[in-house]
């Protein structure tokens, strides 16, 4: 059985990879913006109260987003010590991450400074595409739950 931190860990990660299909309207930017989401869902029911048979991909992924949040919500309601700590952790294994980027980003001006061949520069520069897309996510992940204790406190 996974345990609560897992879960939430997953649930992020499922939030982080998915996309919407409008440049701002990705899954992460409506789970940072719950305002902008509430929005999103109202106008979607309206259109879906107009023409029930023709349910965009939008729509679908806003109500799937929704759900999301809602999970995130009733998890942090549930066990807020714990989904305090989950945030604390993922803040700090996101300046690992970040510590780990420019690290990887010194050796690669290093390695340019140095002309490095070819297969050195391409794993190099591999290392950093990683450690960039690991500390992006981190950051997502920090700022959802973040946006989840924003909008479920009660002040």
């Amino acid at each position: 059985m996974i345990n609560f931190a897992g879960k939430i860990s997953i649930l992020a990660a499922t939030v982080i990879l998915l996309t919407g299909c409008e440049e701002n309207m990705t899954t992460a930017y409506l789970l940072q913006h719950p305002t902008v989401l509430k929005k999103e869902v109202d106008h979607c029911q309206d259109k879906e109260a107009i023409s029930a048979l023709t349910r965009s991909s939008h729509c679908q992924m806003i109500f799937e987003t929704a759900k999301e949040f809602m999970e995130l919500a009733n998890a942090q309601q549930m066990d807020p010590e714990s989904f305090g700590q989950l945030i604390l952790t993922t803040e700090m294994e996101g300046m690992k991450a970040k510590q780990e980027m420019l690290a990887t980003e010194q050796m690669l001006n290093t390695l340019r400074m140095e002309k490095a061949n070819a297969e050195k520069m391409r794993a190099a520069e591999e290392m950093l595409q990683q450690a960039q897309q690991l500390y992006q996510a981190k950051l997502e992940k920090a700022k959802v739950m973040l946006a989840v204790v924003g909008m479920t406190s009660p002040e």
